[in-house]
């Protein structure tokens, strides 16, 4: 659905409603407790940065992540009633060996597709794995090796991969990769629903491949066969930089590097991830910190020839309390979703925030921030989040409030209709500023004039003010007039 603003004119009343989300509408339901063993008898622990640990298909969420119960695996668990309760836990790797940092996409039809790393005989490093499921996590393929290159190399591993799966079934995978003796990125992908891969491509500029390091990448993918990664990187420093590169030929290819944040300041930048959005906008997020850690945004509307100037996500006004490992999503709207771990309440522990932005220029995440974790004095780790289809965000994380890291989840919705209370009258026309709940599929506008009218001209914009509805009708003596819009845009 549109958000929307609503204008009346130019007639004895003038309506004018409001209806972009405003983070701080948002609301968090209770914690709910993700893991089915019981509460905090070993650890498990959440993907972040450019791994994905949730995803939501309708009422559908769906959740992955590392597992300590019977050593080290990836467990799945799913939720059919909107993320009030979840199903048994389904172990998803083959138990051979030391499986972890997973991440998870799901595509339209449903099919669950996961990849990690993983250690396991007769091998004595860290390779790339991938399974799937084809009937909503019941069951996953055997395992099959992403990475092409085998042998007993020790110290050369393959490691921290972040996928993405397009509309046609192809799966992108990058991560980073020690083959060559140093870390570089590397990616593959298959067409043939993961049974198979294609060799390696290094992502990377290969002229500066023995110079420092390229590691924990983050990517994303469109369905026009574009692939966007980005990539911690201490190519010229001793401290690390964001960079970006870009697949036009699903992968084949990539083009030149980019420097994503600012290469002239010491600071270290950490974990970050990318998003496009419907649009072909690509949207950055990293931690970053000198004297104080913080959360920055950058983004590109040119398909990443240039990126924005990084602004801060989290309110400044908690200095200098630290935060990091940021996670980050966008809706078809264009909206940007951030939550990241926070030391606001109690400095010495991490707790899980939220913000957003609506912003279509570069003043983006101007609203507070949201707690989502409800748990006090403990530790909230690596947060990670997915949007629905109607603005609903799904946050999943690490917690330590039962003695060790359990996996906990969280819904977050606005909280219904808020009006300002007030009506201002000028020369006749009434103002009226409201809030409503984005997650109805319908608008309903109700009042009075006290008087007969010939006619009332109703205007909706959205939020970058282009007109989409018009409405022209009657209004009754002394009576209630009701109008409902059910969110077309006239202009389509």
């Amino acid at each position: 659905m549109n958000r929307i603003l609503v204008i009346a004119l130019p007639c004895v009343v003038l309506l004018f409603l409001i209806a972009s989300i405003f983070a701080q509408g948002y609301v968090f339901g209770p914690n709910i407790r993700v893991n089915d063993d019981p509460a905090g008898s070993s650890s498990h622990w959440a993907p972040h940065g450019g791994q994905r640990g949730v995803a939501v298909r309708g009422d559908t969420v769906y959740c992955l992540w590392r597992d300590g119960r019977s050593g080290n695996g990836i467990f799945f668990a799913k939720s059919i009633n909107d993320g009030q309760t979840f199903l048994a836990n389904v172990q998803i790797d083959d138990g051979f060996g030391m499986a972890i940092a997973p991440t998870l996409s799901v595509d339209d039809d449903s099919t669950i597709y996961a990849a990690w790393q993983d250690i396991r005989p007769p091998f004595s490093y860290w390779q790339v794995y991938f399974s799937k499921s084809t009937d909503g996590g019941l069951t996953f393929t055997p395992d099959v090796l992403v990475n092409d290159t085998i042998g007993d190399i020790k110290n050369h591993p393959h490691r921290r991969p972040s996928m993405a799966v397009d509309s046609s079934g192809v799966i992108y995978i990058a991560f980073d990769d020690a083959r060559d003796g140093w870390y570089d990125i590397f990616f593959s992908k298959s067409i043939a629903g993961g049974t198979t891969f294609l060799p390696d491509v290094m992502v990377n500029d290969s002229s500066v491949a023995n110079i420092g390091g390229r590691t924990r990448p983050g990517l994303s993918a469109d369905n026009s066969g574009n692939v966007y990664v980005v990539w911690e990187d201490d190519r010229y420093h001793s401290w690390n930089d964001i960079y970006f590169s870009k697949s036009t030929d699903g992968g084949v290819t990539f083009l030149p590097d980019i420097a994503v944040s600012d290469t002239d300041s010491c600071n270290y930048r950490l974990d970050p991830s990318v998003n496009v959005d419907k649009r072909g906008f690509l949207h950055c997020v990293w931690y970053e910190y000198d004297t104080n850690a913080n959360i920055f945004y950058t983004r590109s509307t040119d398909g990443g020839l240039f990126f924005s100037s990084p602004i801060m996500v989290n309110d400044s006004a908690y200095e200098p309390n630290a935060q990091g490992y940021p996670s980050m999503c966008v809706d078809d709207n264009g909206i940007v979703y951030s939550v990241w771990e926070d030391t606001r309440v109690v400095f010495s522990d991490f707790e899980i925030f939220f913000t957003l932005s609506t912003d279509t220029s570069n003043s983006a995440f101007v609203y507070p921030d949201v707690r989502v974790s409800d748990a006090t004095n403990d530790w909230s780790w690596g947060p990670c989040i997915a949007v629905g289809d109607s603005g609903k965000v799904y946050v999943l994380w690490s917690d330590e409030r039962n003695g060790d890291w359990d996996i906990y989840f969280a819904t977050g919705l606005v909280s219904g209709i808020e009006e300002d209370g007030e009506q201002v009258v000028e020369n006749n026309d009434m103002y009226l500023l409201a809030k409503p709940n984005m997650f109805r599929d319908r608008i309903k506008i109700v009042y009075g004039t006290g008087e007969r009218l010939e006619f009332m001209e109703l205007r909706i914009f959205d939020i970058t003010g282009r007109l989409i509805k018009q409405l022209i009708h009657g209004c009754p003596e002394s009576g209630v007039q009701t109008i409902e819009w059910d969110g077309r845009d006239d202009n389509g």
